[in-house]
């Protein structure tokens, strides 16, 4: 796989191109014990060792953006808009799914512009690949 720089990165947030600087997404799976006593029985070769099983699969991220190019659907937590994470904007490559906006964070820092983070949770399957 080569390399791709983060200036080539985009985010389409409500069908609106923002000037993001960063973005993240963490893809997790919950991890259900399945452990009973024959898992722990005695003489067992896996003794005292817990298993599990996958189950439900979800994601979650966040990313920012320059305030006066925050896309106007995103503003306030529990909007939904539809969201595309560019890591190739070029070729259209990266995530792109629906998103419920679970916080917006504004912040004016004196040596920099104003910017909001936005933290989401991914709401069904996201599109990986070509958006």
């Amino acid at each position: 796989m080569a390399a791709i720089a983060g200036k080539y990165a985009g985010l389409t947030a409500a069908n609106y191109d923002t000037m993001g600087h960063e973005w993240s997404i963490d893809f997790v799976t919950d991890a259900l014990e399945t452990t009973n006593w024959d898992d722990s029985g005695y003489g067992e070769t896996h003794a005292g060792w817990r298993t599990y099983t996958a189950g439900l699969s979800g994601w979650t991220g966040s990313f920012n953006c320059r305030a006066d190019s925050a896309p106007a659907a995103s503003q306030l937590p529990g909007s939904t808009p539809t969201a595309k994470f560019y890591v190739d904007k070029a070729n259209l490559k990266g995530y792109s799914g629906t998103v419920i906006v679970t916080g917006a964070h504004p912040a004016a820092p004196i040596e920099g512009l104003e910017a909001i983070n936005f933290d989401f949770q991914g709401s069904g399957i996201p599109t990986v690949g070509t958006i």
